[in-house]
């Protein structure tokens, strides 16, 4: 269904009922158009699903927002850091975080605000700056472009712990704000360097003028391994070698070579 029309609202509500637990994933990134027109959609979908919930209430939800909602600063991001916007998208956010809190409120229903750094894994559609688009890249042209030398430093969470850190909020009906990040922070320049050891195929790195100020995000996830020591996150290099082995078969598969029977 569409969430930025009204109806939605209708429909979601006469499909769920207080016993369900929610997982409100939907929004419509930037590349899908201006972003004073995602602003506006992606808060009627908020409040179109906040509106459903309000009629049958729920168990438990889950609000996936954004580690933009924080500032960039040079020191390590915590939960306790103040919310500081940048620009519509992480405004979004924010927003709608707000619009979720809220509606825990008036219900007396417990709700989780999750905020995961970039995810990197097999089948990313956006291919942002980062270990997704320098695998596509480095497979399909032999090259990874990284801006200036490619120094700023960024967490890079699994796909797989996304997922699994998402699944336990639900589980353990976990109420309030958790950041799903790693602990550890890497440059582009390492993230590249790693993939190139992984994969098969000649790569070239080419290094392209920076078009941004340099900006470094660092995390202290105490709050999640205090939560979930049995859930520990993924290292990097293992996560970077699963992208690449990923990256390839699908590669290969596309080109008709070591296919399997059913494609796969």
């Amino acid at each position: 269904m569409d969430l930025t029309h009204e109806a939605s609202v209708e429909k979601i509500s006469s499909q769920l009922s207080g016993r369900d637990h929610v997982l409100m994933l939907a929004a419509l990134t930037p590349e899908h158009g201006p972003a004073g027109e995602l602003y506006e959609k992606n808060i009627k979908m908020m409040e179109h699903v906040a509106g459903a919930l309000e009629r049958c209430g729920f168990a438990h939800l889950v609000y996936l927002s954004s580690d933009a909602v924080y500032p960039w600063t040079e020191d390590a991001v915590t939960e306790a850091t103040p919310v500081a916007p940048a620009d519509s998208y992480a405004r979004m956010h924010a927003e709608r975080e707000c619009i979720a809190a809220n509606l825990g409120a008036i219900l007396g229903r417990p709700v989780a605000v999750l905020r995961p750094c970039a995810v990197h894994g097999p089948g990313d559609t956006h291919l942002s700056y980062g270990p997704n688009r320098f695998i596509r890249t480095a497979i399909e042209k032999g090259e990874i472009v990284l801006f200036g030398e490619g120094e700023e430093i960024r967490p890079h969470l699994w796909i797989g712990d996304c997922v699994n850190w998402i699944l336990e909020a639900s589980q353990t009906k976990f109420a309030g704000l958790l950041d799903i990040v790693p602990r550890h922070a890497t440059s582009f320049r390492d993230v590249a360097d790693k993939l190139i050891e992984f994969t098969d195929v000649a790569v070239r790195l080419r290094f392209e003028p920076r078009r941004q100020a340099i900006t470094h995000r660092k995390f202290s996830p105490a709050k999640r391994e205090l939560l979930w020591p049995h859930l520990p996150a993924t290292d990097l290099s293992d996560s970077l070698r699963m992208l690449a082995i990923a990256g390839a078969n699908r590669q290969e598969v596309a080109s008709g070579f070591d296919a399997d029977e059913d494609g796969a």
